[in-house]
């Protein structure tokens, strides 16, 4: 990951100092170089770089063509070659082999329908100094963190909220509401409002437009709302199959060393599987697993349904299968204040699922040995991850459609497993 900031003002009262000190709070996010530039009186773009693609210096950020366009860019687009062989087939030449300048070629070719060519994950910033305009974009996931303040005179936008309380002290008073519906219905990052009053994220899949100390807001990419009912079963295994190991590829695309993690479920072993057939390189995989005597509770749910959490069980047999070399993270809850506190500092907000504190365990221990580490979270549900959760309905279906033997068949395969505890 790498870190952006900006500051608009129309009014002209840029600080390069406070612009300084806030920069520095994303150093984290982007240890090999922090710099900025003002570019003019009005503007001043800030970045932190963790060097992945095209190591060399040349792609230090703020990025700037003809001394017309500058870029801030948090994130990485996958296609970046395809993109740039069509960007080169209409004649344009590059000084660059990364992803960077083609991001900032694309716009200025095609736009805000650049992002319409993006496969990736992404937080931006492009300023255009002729026109006087700021372009900004996240990806359609919201993989990437974009969060932005505006009144009258500023516009200010970050990776992080802390950089932006930085610039600008007095914003740090809590957002009570939003707070209040974390803790009651577990709302995060659903709303475009922040545990900080007046400090808003922009939605996923949308862009922002800064311009004569206006922002403009628009979605420009949207879920599909039909199924493509002509293929076949077999034939819907063989597209996703393709498109599964495509998308391992180009998350490949580095020239530093890439990781997994890698649990007992199909997500991440799917990946290192990919990753092992395609590629004749071995990687690191990091497992977080807890003991199994952790839970001896006799009034928990995990105990009732006599599910066994230990995931370096199945690891060990997975990775006699594959060419990586495995690292076994025991995580530990001790001191769990403690570690609550410091995960809540970097989100910047609560998180429902505790996951979060095994997660950011391995991540500490991942950075030791390598910069990028693919991961199967949020492919769950995709790969049927959540069985418990996924038999009802099936059961269910297949009772409406009359197939009750087949429904029979399902619970009692499910039984042999789980318990009916786990089924809520």
């Amino acid at each position: 990951m790498c870190g952006i900031l900006g500051v608009c003002d129309v009014s002209e009262r840029l600080n390069q100092d406070k612009f300084g000190h806030a920069l520095r709070y994303l150093a984290r996010r982007g240890p090999d170089h922090q710099g900025f530039l003002q570019v003019d009186k009005q503007v001043l773009l800030g970045h932190a770089r963790l060097s992945i693609i095209d190591l060399s210096t040349t792609n230090n950020q703020p990025f700037v063509i003809d001394d017309r366009y500058l870029l801030t860019f948090n994130g990485e687009v996958y296609n970046y070659i395809e993109i740039r062989e069509e960007l080169e087939a209409l004649g344009l030449t590059f000084r660059t082999s990364g992803d960077t300048e083609v991001v900032l070629q694309s716009y200025i070719v095609w736009g805000e329908d650049c992002v319409k060519k993006f496969n990736g994950m992404w937080a931006f910033a492009i300023y255009d100094k002729e026109k006087k305009k700021l372009f900004c974009s996240r990806d359609r996931f919201g993989v990437k963190p974009l969060y932005y303040f505006r009144d009258n005179n500023e516009f200010i936008f970050s990776s992080e909220i802390k950089p932006i309380i930085a610039y600008k002290p007095e914003l740090k008073r809590p957002n009570y509401n939003i707070i209040a519906n974390y803790c009651y219905k577990s709302l995060g990052a659903q709303s475009t409002e922040t545990w900080f009053e007046n400090i808003f994220r922009v939605p996923p899949a949308h862009n922002l437009i800064w311009e004569n100390g206006q922002i403009s807001i628009k979605r420009y990419w949207n879920y599909p709302t039909s199924i493509d009912k002509s293929l076949t079963f077999d034939e819907a295994k063989k597209e996703f199959e393709r498109l599964f190991v495509d998308a391992v590829k180009l998350r490949m695309r580095s020239d530093v060393k890439v990781g997994s993690t890698l649990s007992s479920g199909l997500d991440s072993s799917s990946i290192v599987g990919v990753i092992n057939k395609q590629y004749d390189q071995k990687i690191e995989t990091f497992t977080a697993y807890n003991p199994s005597d952790s839970y001896t509770k006799k009034d928990t749910a995990i105990f009732k349904a006599g599910v066994d959490l230990d995931e370096s069980k199945v690891v060990r047999e997975l990775v006699k299968g594959f060419n990586v070399d495995s690292n076994l993270i025991e995580v530990s809850f001790d001191n769990y204040c403690d570690k609550l506190t410091e995960a809540v500092y970097y989100m910047e907000s609560g998180h429902s699922s505790p996951a979060t504190i095994s997660i950011h365990q391995v991540y500490q221990n991942a950075r030791k040995k390598i910069k990028v580490l693919l991961e199967g979270q949020g492919a769950d549900e995709l790969l049927a991850g959540y069985i418990v959760n996924a038999i009802p309905g099936a059961i269910s279906e297949n009772i409406k459609q009359g197939k009750f033997a087949e429904a029979w068949r399902t619970l009692h395969l499910f039984r042999k497993k789980y318990s009916l505890n786990t089924w809520r």
